[in-house]
């Protein structure tokens, strides 16, 4: 329970805190026709809390920790005027309560308030459909509660007032209510109790418009999947951790067992332009350069050199890489032996260093010894034109001093010759200028890689990496357990938990029992309180299948209640359970006879360290006669058991209805309860007749072992025979709702208790 502003704290809340808002919640006083409520809160200091205004108000308050105590308040004649619970509440919550309160006659009327910290519409839709007068959902007012008590009480007195006023019958509070309903939704959207005063616009009557409708859910919805698949992963926690441990244990013994290898590193620069300059449209060409050198620097012929300098057969294993945006590149080798790989990285950069030039020509001539043949050629070319023009010029020299001698060549031979030598003398420079640019641009281009970090010594290997190698184990280990998982639930044929029943039956589930490591386990002898909060829940869960059963219509008004407790199979816990409840109902007050009837496989004898006979197997083979008489006396007052006697297949096989029925007769004489344990339904044939006796039959079935075709051959059985079954047991669930619930409080519990012993060893 909780309160806006006056009780928003967690259980751990300080006792000052409490007393002060007791004393401001103050102001609400109710109408005297109200004078007892039935508070059930699990949480101690709320209910105090509650309890205590409204016993300043002049209430009248019984308080209850779970539902199964608030039922036995019920049954032994408690009558409030009104019952305010939360839903959640350990073991039965408080849904299960409000159907077992309608579904008894002699509470039916009783006013019931739900009050919930989830205010979903789910929640609204459902305490409708099972009747309550009112539902809160945290955190609401101060008077919202007291007010919600005083017209829940008022409008059923005066609903039960009308129909008795027109001789009619209660209406059946479990049918969904109509226009006239039960309740009404308050101004702030939560649900109140019910108003038929036309004026009260406090509230409103919900019509089939007002209530919201509920969202259709499925088995198959993202969440259940989810949670489904949570529980799944939780109950092999130990396969995963198994698994996940082998997977980095193996990756580390790998890592052990591979041979070291060590990593040198040099670093080059690569001059992108002639003379190492370069603007921002030298980009794309410094890319391209580097890549080539890092080609060059991989090929097999800078290998070899590589491995001749070092006087090794092989190169070692080379990684060149460039570092972006950069004119950088890094030269990594790797080798078992870190002296190679720091030689071996560093006579690399030398190579790429003093080859530059070579390495990226390849055998192609180059630009310089092309135009080293150009300039030859037109030095050749220039000289003979030179010689042809002096020559042509001699001899027009010699025509003119002798006159007739040799015949001179004409003038424009002469004007012809002169502009050819002018012409071969141009080409000749620009083939000169241009060489010369040549020679110059090759002399910068093989110095164009230079080395700007030699590689070091390393001191510890790079590979292989233990840190990453176990990480990799261990997200292959996760992987691994989670198909394995997977595949081995799609394989498995087993009931899982509590969906899986009811998808198969629909009976009702009147117990789950949570599964406890065996250092926590409880003998059925034992006497609470118990030290450990897991055994508290165990019981608690013993309890609540106590209530169910009680209030169950087969048992109601019985007398020598006869419940039989079986299971489809063997090894579902069924004597347990018997046993525990059979203890339970015995503490409560009740005569109860435990009778061991599986006849293959007896047990109880040991379970109360008892004799084994005699039993029930020398009364079916005729060797003792009554049954009362061979009841044994146990440690919990109240409680007999009737052993199995001699087990055997002689007296399996003398069992029959004409001994059964005198038998549980004289058994419920001076009985309230007969608790049998019977063997599976599928192990024997007599289990159909014992069943065939009894008021009510519990059906267990464990998680993980009971096998979803026996389930529906068992329930097939119990179908065709007519046998009344009062519900299901669901035995060994892991982790149940009550479980993580009780879990939480133990641990906060155990905090206040070292904070307490602490601060009074500190007063000390």
């Amino acid at each position: 329970m909780c309160f806006s502003d006056a009780v928003r704290f967690p259980t751990y809340t300080r006792h000052r805190e409490i007393i002060d808002s007791i004393n401001r919640w103050s102001g609400t006083i109710l109408s005297q026709s109200l004078s007892h409520v039935l508070i059930v809160d699990d949480e101690d200091e709320i209910r105090d809390l509650v309890k205590a205004q409204l016993e300043l108000n002049g209430l009248q308050v019984t308080s209850a920790w779970n539902a199964a105590e608030a039922c036995q308040l019920l049954h032994d004649g408690v009558r409030p005027d009104v019952v305010v619970s939360d839903i959640k509440l350990p073991g039965m919550d408080g849904f299960s309560l409000l159907q077992v309160v309608r579904a008894n006659p002699s509470w039916t009327n009783i006013p019931f308030v739900l009050i919930s910290g989830f205010g979903d519409k789910d929640n609204l839709q459902r305490a409708l459909q099972l009747g309550a007068d009112g539902f809160l959902s945290k955190p609401f007012e101060r008077t919202q509660l007291l007010e919600t008590l005083q017209r829940s009480f008022e409008q059923v007195n005066h609903r039960i007032a009308a129909l008795e006023a027109g001789n009619q019958q209660p209406p059946d509070l479990n049918d969904t209510p109509t226009d006239a309903g039960r309740a009404t939704i308050a101004d702030n959207g939560r649900f109140l109790a019910a108003s038929h005063d036309p004026l009260d616009t406090r509230s409103v009557t919900p019509n089939a418009a007002d209530v919201p409708a509920a969202a259709p859910t499925t088995d198959h919805s993202v969440g259940q999947e989810l949670h489904f698949y949570w529980n799944l992963l939780f109950r092999n926690k130990w396969y995963i951790l198994a698994m996940t441990l082998s997977a980095i244990l193996f990756s580390i013994v790998l890592s052990k067992m591979m041979r070291p290898v060590y990593a040198a590193t040099s670093t080059i620069r690569v001059a992108s332009a002639a003379g190492g300059e370069f603007d921002y449209g030298a980009t794309l060409l410094a890319t391209r350069l580097g890549n080539t050198y890092i080609e060059i620097a991989n090929s097999q012929p800078v290998l070899d050199e590589l491995a001749h300098r070092l006087g090794i057969a092989a190169a070692p294993e080379i990684k060149v890489e460039m570092i972006p945006e950069t004119e950088l590149l890094e030269i990594t080798a790797r080798d078992p032996d870190p002296e190679i790989a720091c030689q071996a990285a560093n006579t690399l950069a030398e190579i790429m260093s003093e080859r530059s030039l070579s390495l990226y020509a390849g055998d192609a001539p180059t630009a310089r010894q092309i135009l080293a043949e150009q300039v030859d050629q037109a030095k050749t070319d220039l000289d003979q034109a030179v010689d042809d023009y002096l020559d042509a010029l001699s001899r027009s020299d010699a025509q003119q001093a002798t006159p007739g001698a040799v015949p001179s060549p004409p003038a424009e031979e002469l004007v012809l010759l002169e502009q050819q030598v002018r012409l071969r003398q141009d080409l000749y420079s620009e083939l000169l200028q241009s060489y010369e640019t040549a020679r110059v641009s090759e002399q910068m281009r093989g110095n164009s890689i230079t080395i700007v970090e030699r590689a070091s010594l390393p001191q510890s290997p790079a590979s292989p990496n233990l840190f990453l190698n176990s990480v990799f184990g261990l997200f292959g280990g996760l992987v691994a357990s989670f198909l394995f998982i997977v595949v081995r639930q799609s394989l498995n044929n087993t009931i899982t938990d509590a969906r899986d029943v009811q998808a198969i039956s629909e009976l009702p589930i009147i117990g789950r029992i949570p599964e406890l490591p065996k250092r926590y386990l409880l003998h059925p002898l034992a006497e609470p309180p118990f030290s450990n909060q897991r055994q508290a829940v165990l019981m608690n869960a013993f309890q609540g299948l106590q209530a169910r059963i009680q209030l169950s219509d087969l048992v109601r008004d019985a007398a020598g209640v006869i419940v039989l407790v079986t299971s489809p199979e063997a090894d579902t816990g069924k004597s347990t359970v018997a046993s525990y409840l059979a203890g339970v109902l015995a503490r409560s007050g009740n005569r109860v006879a435990l009778v061991d009837a599986d006849l293959y496989n007896p047990s109880l004898h040991t379970v109360f360290d008892l004799p084994q006979t005699p039993g029930l197997g020398d009364i079916m083979q005729g060797k003792r006669r009554s049954a009362r008489a061979a009841l044994q006396t146990t440690a919990i007052r109240g409680l007999r058991v009737l052993t199995a006697g001699e087990a055997d297949s002689e007296a399996s096989g003398s069992v029959s209805v004409a001994k059964l029925r005198p038998l549980f007769g004289d058994l419920s004489k001076n009985q309230d309860f007969v608790i049998v344990d019977a063997p599976g339904l599928l192990v024997t044939g007599y289990t159909p007749l014992l069943a065939k006796q009894a008021h009510a039959v519990v059906l267990v079935v464990s998680e993980r072992l009971t096998n979803r075709d026996n389930f529906k051959l068992a329930m097939k059985q119990l179908t065709e025979i007519h046998a009344r079954v009062a519900g299901i047991v669901v035995n060994r669930v892991s982790r149940s709702q009550a479980y993580s619930y009780s879990a939480r409080r133990s641990r906060h519990k155990w905090r206040s208790i070292r904070w307490s012993k602490s601060s009074t060893k500190g007063r000390k």
